[in-house]
């Protein structure tokens, strides 16, 4: 059976987006195809692509469409027609409904013995060649659009400028044009690291099947298949990294095409700031995965770099290293501000310059209300006086974080950096460990809350968010949760089975 290749070939796409794009494109292509009965029992399509290219390839769908030779059933005849024999509205419509005329009905009897009206259709089968381009012009069009563009001569829009495109059913280039660019047998290779007749595009590529694309471009240093792809940048790093984040792993996936693992080592004295703080900053800014040594970090981390060559390699690391330098250097001058802070105190009196929601108050508010739920809740499950001044004291210090330079600079410490602050401040370990907790579980499958007061701020935390959410009509819907209300309610849920509360 035929295989048909699609490549769309693109200006450079942000690598959150590559993986919903191809998705999208995936799942309407399937659609599309069986709308045109193309599709066999084996049929499937194989979602391929890079930052700068989507790519698919169909298996298994047939040469041309099966002829269409049926009778269709039709109004009872004796609403159908008159006495005088002259064909009547419902006739009409049906006639019109199958796309024949009125001389084209006959009369039949149905399986009830009734007399009714039908026809006779045939539709003879169409090639797929001549339907791929309807075929793949709706499927490309239906995938949603995160960020649009326009360019050209108001082209558009799409996610990025097209820049080339080759479309082909086994040996046979297919006639289809996509915002202006007619579609070929050929590809490019990496832009950097293939020959190419400029500085930037490429080698150009000839496509003789598509069987022969993964090979074809692999020979042009371009690694298509995003599994395969993931899976060299996972052993490229399990030889260095213990515990490989699956998240900044998909990202750098799609922010290579040729993936080379580099060592970039750093100074020994940012070893004193908390594991986090390193490991985030160090993420968000090199997309880069540290280096552990028997569970203890090293002042060395792993980034995947595309466009390596033993030329530019170590001005690739040097590049790394600068940058790596100033951004740690920021994080730490953070950590010594936000010591000098000596207590909660300053941070709380801040958090009332912070707006929660219209309406609702400041942050300094939530965290009264917050308190107030938290000894609503201690007094339905009875809970003792010590416990409760460990959990007034957590709550009144829960939020104090979201104030500091270090959370400012990496949001997604927010919980783990006022427990550091707690710690160097000298609270209590019950409290200390609250305060880290009270997001948790940030998601499905993450850690619950260690102790009983973390659980109780925890609720209390969400409850406060959900109903200050329903109250100013930020209800979730089908399609939108900006707030995560559903998966506070689980989390709640969760916890009350898992603590038996």
């Amino acid at each position: 059976m035929p295989k048909v290749l699609l490549e769309i070939g693109l200006e450079e796409v942000p690598a959150r987006f590559v993986d919903q794009c191809l998705s999208d494109i995936k799942t309407a292509l399937i659609k599309q195809l069986q709308g045109a009965r193309l599709t066999t029992d084996t049929t499937q399509v194989d979602a391929l692509g890079t930052y700068r290219r989507f790519a698919f390839v169909i298996h298994d769908i047939l040469n041309e469409q099966v002829d269409i030779d049926e009778t269709l059933d039709g109004p009872p005849l004796s609403i159908a027609k008159s006495d005088a024999g002259e064909w009547l509205a419902p006739a009409i419509g049906f006639a019109k409904k199958c796309g024949v005329s009125l001389d084209e009905l006959n009369e039949t009897t149905n399986s009830k013995g009734q007399a009714i009206v039908c026809a006779n259709k045939f539709q003879q089968g169409q090639s797929a060649v001549s339907l791929l381009p309807t075929v793949f012009t709706s499927a490309v069009l239906a995938m949603k659009l995160p960020i649009a563009m326009v360019w050209g001569n108001n082209v558009g829009p799409f996610i990025r400028p097209i820049k080339w495109v080759c479309a082909m059913m086994d040996h046979q280039v297919i006639d289809w044009e996509f915002f202006g660019v007619s579609a070929s047998n050929t590809s490019l290779g990496h832009r950097f690291l293939s020959a190419s007749t400029d500085a930037s595009s490429g080698e150009v590529l000839s496509i003789a099947h598509p069987d022969d694309y993964i090979d074809t471009l692999r020979k042009a240093n371009v690694v298509v298949d995003v599994q395969e792809r993931k899976s060299l940048i996972r052993q490229k790093l399990s030889e260095k990294v213990s515990d490989i984040d699956e998240g900044l792993l998909n990202e750098v996936t799609h922010l290579v095409e040729w993936p080379t693992a580099l060592s970039i080592p750093f100074s020994n004295d940012f070893l004193a700031l908390p594991k986090e703080v390193l490991t985030q900053c160090l993420k968000k800014h090199q997309k880069a995965f540290m280096v552990t040594v028997m569970g203890e970090l090293k002042n060395e981390c792993v980034v995947i770099a595309d466009s390596v060559t033993p030329d530019n390699q170590h001005q690739i690391i040097e590049g790394n290293q600068r940058v790596m330098l100033a951004r740690l250097n920021d994080v730490q001058f953070f950590w010594d501000e936000d010591l000098k802070n000596h207590g909660f105190a300053n941070w709380n009196e801040k958090l009332n310059g912070i707006v929660f929601q219209e309406g609702l108050g400041t942050i300094a508010d939530k965290v009264e209300r917050v308190s107030h739920i938290a000894h609503t809740i201690m007094d339905q499950l009875d809970i003792d006086k010590d416990m409760r001044d460990i959990v007034d004291r957590a709550a009144h210090r829960a939020k104090a974080d979201l104030v500091s330079q270090m959370v400012n600079e990496l949001p997604s410490l927010q919980g783990v950096m006022g427990a550091y602050y707690a710690m160097i401040f000298k609270e209590e370990p019950d409290v200390i460990v609250a305060i880290r907790d009270h997001y948790r579980p940030r998601f499905e499958g993450d850690d619950f809350p260690e102790t009983i007061p973390g659980v109780i701020i925890a609720i209390s935390d969400r409850l406060d968010t959900m109903v200050a959410c329903f109250e100013n009509n930020a209800i979730p819907t089908g399609s939108r949760d900006p707030w995560g209300i559903r998966r506070s309610m689980i989390a709640i849920m969760r916890m009350i089975i898992h603590f038996k509360l």
